[in-house]
């Protein structure tokens, strides 16, 4: 196998460790070359993400720090998923402005904007295609105090990671559609994602009832996300489009048959994009492999 493995295209040594955090879920991944090399799930204490936040990131920093020295991880370039349920996206259509450059003519745009204009949030664009006078820009918006506490959370754990992405950007590198629906399914929350051109026209993140409703609530999610996506775009969520099921509790068989005749989609789940060693459960780290893909 050693000898294989050496011959594949790209590969090497250098191992990318990627962590992510579920609601109180801590996963890692660990991926050298284009074989997934380790893998573990922890239970995070809940006083270190209160909400899903860090607002201690010093508790945060000793409870990640104590995980990881449990966790037998190779040295490596860490890539990180940021679980900010409060961000959002937009896709802006600028006029070019020959006297301001892109970040300037995102902040003019913005402004207009009340949620977004408050110094609350940190503003991330990325050019998506260019014409003659207009140009397209996704902006995406997180909690500033959310991403510093976050990150200073790291930094006392001992990460000083290379690359810190949000969730609903990994999940879409991971599935790798151009248009799509995405529901990550959690035992306390799911997020919801209408893909578009690889960009996340929606994305939601809803809390689920620890009650057998569950099921229900993800289904109605799903059909509300949906009907106001199509009622605010001319061109429309094709009716056979698959929706991608993710999660640790996507396999279960009576929310795959709730999803299926809820919707009247097809269901599916994810693919692994790496060689993967036996009782990897891919449907649980697709955020992570989705992370990883983005260092490569």
């Amino acid at each position: 196998m050693a000898g294989l493995m050496s011959r594949l295209p790209g590969f090497g040594r250098r191992s990318i460790i990627s962590l992510s955090i579920e609601g109180n879920d801590l996963r890692l991944v660990c991926v050298t070359g284009k074989e997934i090399v380790r893998f573990a799930s922890h239970t995070l204490d809940p006083d270190a993400m209160p909400g899903g936040m860090v607002t201690n990131p010093t508790v945060f920093g000793h409870a990640l720090r104590a995980i990881l020295a449990e966790s037998d991880i190779p040295r490596g370039t860490w890539i990180v998923g940021f679980p900010d349920s409060d961000a959002c996206s937009r896709i802006l259509n600028l006029t070019k402005d020959s006297r301001l450059a892109v970040a300037d003519m995102v902040r003019r745009e913005m402004r207009r904007d009340p949620f977004l204009a408050s110094n609350e949030y940190r503003l991330f664009h990325q050019v998506v295609e260019e014409k003659t006078t207009e140009i397209k820009v996704f902006v995406l918006a997180v909690r500033r105090a959310a991403l510093t506490g976050f990150l200073e959370g790291l930094r006392i754990a001992g990460i000083a990671p290379r690359l810190v992405e949000l969730r609903p950007l990994a999940l879409i590198r991971a599935i790798n559609q151009p248009h799509t629906i995405i529901a990550n399914v959690e035992r306390t929350f799911v997020d919801v994602i209408i893909v578009s051109n690889y960009l996340p026209m929606i994305m939601r993140s809803v809390p689920l009832p620890e009650d057998n409703t569950a099921t229900t609530e993800i289904v109605n999610e799903l059909k509300r996300t949906i009907d106001s996506y199509n009622g605010d775009h001319q061109v429309q969520l094709k009716a056979r489009l698959p929706l991608v099921l993710t999660g640790e509790m996507s396999s279960r068989p009576d929310l795959v048959d709730a999803l299926t005749n809820g919707l009247q989609r097809p269901v599916v789940g994810p693919g692994c994009p790496f060689i993967a060693p036996p009782g990897f459960a891919v449907e649980s780290f697709v955020v992570n492999l989705g992370l990883i893909l983005k260092a490569r």
